[in-house]
């Protein structure tokens, strides 16, 4: 916790467990406040909830935050956002733990701060400020339901006709292009209101827009970037509408929703580095860390859909400070005292493959073909994201917001819809089709040796691609290395396909022509990683070549990349093998040299280990 932070007393906390609390009792569902998330027969747990950690810091934290911040009407759009929400969450939470009449002032008079919010930010219906306010507006309808029974009912009345007139606007509108946000907050107030024929329609637009996110197994579709911005950030409204609608029986089993139950596992168990950086699949940036460590709700609940899901989620937070918010402090479960870090793991769209997840100075690899897209999507089906020693030393295109690209060359349809901007192949010169890929068909988790499979599915015409990626623990005498298994069948003979690799530098060394090239990631830094990509498997040609990487914050650049093409022949298939090896100071690459002969091409690994492009086998020689 922060400098900040003040401890609640023990004679404070017994003086709170003893008083009664704000707004009236009742059952789930029934006419007393409060219900969407907690009852006033659950305060007393509550507080003794708040004498032990990690709840016992967030009270302290949303009783400081409740005495000392106020609303500021003249702050820009995102720092109002921040203010109205963490200012909401916390008068809720003070109201649980220590009740007395300020709390209930207070949110009257921040509550009335949003005419003026509302109205100077002219939300359009699809702005960012739109998303913002929609995410504190959740808080303030959690609030108004734990503190409405310590209102006057004459401000109570002026309150709740101008919130209602505002949310009315934001349906009316359906805003924000087909997302969760509109519908999650609208619904919560019809809840609120008991207003069953707005609760009832914007509920049923939730939840029809929350699946329609997810493939068939749960992975969010549009890749991992927007997964943590709609699904793990600030964003709230967007994603904390269930719990309200398990809390009050309305749809009970969202929890143990199997697609919901494994976006969350893949979440926290799958969708970053072990730097606790983005993977970029889809609309995504590398550079930034992913949005859970924002301190906002979606990781101190994740324990609600599985116990695996929340001790991933608390190891990815573990040294991140929650804001004050009251849906946090009313849905943080106990597994979050049990951090631990996450496993390889193999999704039905995805894999991510982890030599230690627990220490950035490890290997991890990912490999994507969601066989469902969204708007945030790319053509990046069997696309690989390879992390090694605390950099990112292989990634995709990346993003640097909708419609930018790099530089005139790299524009944004080469970031977004171009197969050549990612980690993947194409036959005969064609573009993918789209994105969409075939999903993962194979794999093996757990060992020394792990393994991937993943076909491309409809993204090419006219044959396909399927890709193994293996991932080689290193051990006391060997770094370990990446292995990328390319075959390709074609309708037609003689068709030519097309391997793309995208190291995360422009700053590369041709050690061997048409079979090794190393670059340096990191060049001029204390701590600088090289990757050596060695084509195993000879090919028709290799080209290095320009390319645009996308990120945010003016961390976009043009980098360097591998072009590298193969020939079906007349057998109209062909395995290309590569591997890439990643070396620094502390891990020395391993010794690599191509072998080959009549159809067999292949490797050897220092010596000890042969790699064969004719099998997903390692073999291992005798010491």
């Amino acid at each position: 916790m922060s400098a900040r932070t003040r401890w609640l007393s023990p004679a404070l906390l017994a003086l709170a467990a003893a008083c009664g609390g704000s707004g009236g009792s009742g059952s789930r569902g029934g006419e007393a406040h409060p219900f969407l998330l907690v009852q006033a027969a659950d305060y007393a747990e509550l507080r003794q909830r708040a004498q032990a950690s990690p709840w016992r810091e967030l009270a302290q934290e949303a009783l400081r935050f409740a005495r000392e911040e106020e609303f500021d009407p003249g702050a820009s759009d995102f720092a109002a956002f921040r203010r109205m929400l963490e200012l909401c969450g916390a008068l809720a939470i003070a109201a649980i733990v220590a009740p007395e009449p300020l709390w209930a002032e207070k949110l009257a008079d921040t509550l009335a701060e949003w005419q003026g919010y509302y109205v100077a930010t002219a939300p359009s219906g699809d702005g960012v400020q739109v998303r913002w306010q929609q995410s504190a507006m959740v808080e303030s309808i959690l609030a108004l339901d734990i503190l409405r029974g310590e209102l006057e009912p004459a401000r109570l009345l002026e309150l709740e006709t101008m919130l209602d007139t505002m949310l009315r606007t934001w349906w009316s509108e359906r805003a924000q292009d087909g997302t969760t946000s509109t519908p999650g907050v609208v619904a919560l107030w019809g809840i609120y209101r008991r207003d069953e024929g707005l609760a009832g329609a914007a509920t049923q637009l939730f939840l029809q827009r929350l699946f329609a996110e997810l493939t068939p197994g749960g992975v969010f579709d549009a890749g991992t970037g927007y997964a943590w911005v709609r699904q793990g950030g600030d964003r709230i409204s967007k994603y904390a509408l269930v719990d309200v609608l398990v809390f009050t029986g309305r749809e009970p089993a969202l929890y143990a929703e199997p697609r919901l139950v494994a976006l969350h596992e893949w979440m926290y168990g799958g969708a970053f580095t072990p730097a606790r950086t983005n993977l970029t699949f889809g609309d995504s940036d590398p550079t930034r860390p992913v949005e859970a460590l924002l301190g906002y709700l979606q990781p101190y609940r994740a324990g609600r859909y599985s116990a695996r899901a929340g001790r991933n989620a608390a190891w990815l937070v573990r040294d991140v400070e929650p804001r004050p918010l009251v849906t946090s402090f009313l849905l943080l479960d106990d597994s979050i005292l049990q951090p631990e870090p996450p496993a390889s793991r193999l999704w039905d769209d995805t894999a991510t493959l982890f030599e230690d997840a627990g220490e950035q100075d490890s290997l991890a690899g990912a490999l994507w073909s969601a066989r469902t897209s969204g708007s945030h999507s790319h053509h990046d089906a069997n696309a690989v994201h390879l992390f090694a020693y605390g950099r990112n030393v292989l990634r995709n295109s990346g993003y640097c917001g909708s419609g930018e690209g790099v530089d005139a060359q790299f524009d944004w349809d080469w970031i977004h819809a171009t197969a050549e901007s990612s980690n993947t192949a194409t036959l005969a010169g064609a573009e993918h089709t789209g994105p969409e890929g075939g999903g993962l068909v194979d794999g093996l988790v757990g060992g020394a040796v792990e393994l991937a499979s993943a076909l491309s599915g409809p993204a090419l015409a006219g044959g396909e691609h399927r890709r193994e990626l293996l991932l080689v623990h290193g051990d006391d005498e060997q770094s370990g290395y990446f292995v990328l298994l390319d075959g390709f069948r074609s309708d037609a003979p003689d068709v030519t396909a097309r391997l793309f690799l995208h190291p995360d530098s422009a700053a590369v060394t041709t050690r061997v022509a048409g079979e090794e090239y190393v670059w340096t990631i990191g060049a001029g830094s204390a701590a600088p990683v090289e990757l050596a990509v060695f084509l195993a498997t000879p090919p028709l040609s290799a080209e290095l070549q320009d390319g645009g990487l996308c990120a945010f914050d003016g961390n976009e650049y043009v980098a360097r990349y591998l072009r590298a093409a193969y020939s079906t022949g007349a057998g109209r298939a062909v395995r290309a093998l590569t591997l890439l090896v990643p070396s620094s100071a502390a891990h020395p690459a391993p010794l690599v040299a191509r072998l080959g002969g009549t159809g067999f091409s292949g490797a050897s690994v220092s010596g000890a280990t042969t790699v064969d492009a004719g099998t997903v086998t390692l073999r291992h020689s005798a010491a």
